[in-house]
């Protein structure tokens, strides 16, 4: 049953295959990406709440970066808030496909991975909306926040989770519903697993049904998110609490709770 799953930590040669297959389905894909960018002011709200309360006690700019911003409004939405005099911003991607908008934007940008994010210093704020879910490496995309962050900075991830009995993650939605039923009890059960034991699983799905049927919306999510997860992995050196959205209905909250992920870690500021 679980020859579908892959844990991202482990050596499995799937996970190699897999990471280049999304590689090429996002190369040039732009109808993707005007897909993707939907109104996101219910996230940039709290965001600059955030910014706010941090500016207030610290005079510096704060430096703010953006991991897989893809066609991002944040910088517009700051610019409508008349706040970008009081941030540094930098908007990241994997690929060059991005870079006209983020040169036609004005914004400021970098192509790669952490090692080329490194090179530009470090953040006061990193944060990613819409990204986690799409990692073949998540365990690894913390680990580069983690390096690229400053004492007391804070890490903000949105994206969905998928641990909740019943609620089928879109990627295995093309396996026989017996199966997908099966393997939502079966993500439950090691969120709770991973709770008592405080050991990260990273479930990845090594064959989603972007590959299977024609595209929807997050067919290509293949890591099946959990918030037990991200508390395991960074509670050594993070304070990490939910990370509330400004949603205007009842209903959209008690969704929030149900199937999405929104917190906020701390870094915790240790004395020499």
């Amino acid at each position: 049953m679980l020859t579908i799953f892959a844990r991202a930590q482990s050596s499995d040669p799937r996970l190699a295959e897999l990471q280049q297959r999304l590689k090429q389905f996002y190369r040039g894909n732009e109808a993707y990406y005007d897909y993707a960018e939907n109104d996101k002011s219910f996230i940039y709200e709290p965001i600059l709440r955030h910014i706010k309360s941090r500016r207030a006690s610290n005079a510096a700019r704060v430096r703010i970066l953006e991991l897989g911003a893809g066609r991002t409004a944040f910088p517009a939405f700051i610019r409508q808030q008349k706040f970008e005099n009081n941030i540094e911003y930098l908007a990241h991607d994997i690929d060059d496909t991005n870079a006209d908008f983020y040169r036609q934007n004005k914004i400021d940008f970098i192509v790669g991975d952490f090692p080329e994010i490194a090179k530009r210093g470090t953040f006061d704020l990193c944060f990613s909306t819409y990204v986690f879910e799409h990692l073949v490496a998540p365990h690894r995309f913390l680990q580069g926040m983690k390096e690229v962050l400053n004492p007391g900075g804070a890490i903000i991830i949105v994206c969905p989770k998928y641990g909740f009995p019943g609620y089928i993650p879109p990627a295995i939605r093309w396996l026989p519903w017996w199966r997908q039923q099966l393997l939502t009890l079966f993500l439950f059960a090691s969120g709770i697993a991973t709770r008592l034991t405080r050991a990260p699983k990273f479930w990845i799905c090594a064959d989603p049904a972007v590959f299977k049927r024609p595209w929807r919306r997050d067919y290509d999510a293949v890591h099946m998110v959990s918030r037990n997860d991200v508390r395991a992995a960074l509670r050594d050196s993070f304070d990490v609490r939910s990370f509330p959205l400004q949603r205007s209905t009842l209903k959209m909250r008690l969704l929030d709770n149900i199937i999405t992920l929104s917190i906020i870690a701390q870094r915790r500021v240790t004395a020499p």
